[in-house]
């Protein structure tokens, strides 16, 4: 919403200065610019399209979470599962320190 003004313009009719007719005057309009209602209309849009992009955002962040830690979890399970294989192949032999 703009706001605008009113000004009164006088134009003299310079060729008949003895009449008594009333005086022509034109107006004009000058836009002074933005309410601050429209200010806030246009900043409280901006916040939207940011929370809406923050959101987007947080939900492949916390796709991508889930995948690593379903990636990391299946790593453990396969070196859990090495590990028994290999006591079980060689027992307490498998893990031995070295006696220096």
């Amino acid at each position: 919403m703009a706001t605008l003004c009113l000004t009164p313009l006088c134009i003299y009719n310079t060729a008949n200065n003895e009449s008594k007719r009333p005086k022509h005057t034109r107006k004009h309009y000058y836009g002074i610019g933005k309410s601050t209602i429209e200010l806030a209309n246009i900043e409280l849009c901006q916040l939207r399209t940011q929370v809406v992009k923050y959101k987007r955002e947080q939900v492949k962040l916390k796709r991508l979470t889930e995948f690593n830690l379903r990636s990391t979890k299946s790593s453990l399970r396969d070196i859990q599962e090495t590990l028994e294989i290999i006591e079980d192949l060689y027992g307490d032999e498998a893990f031995e320190k070295d006696q220096n």
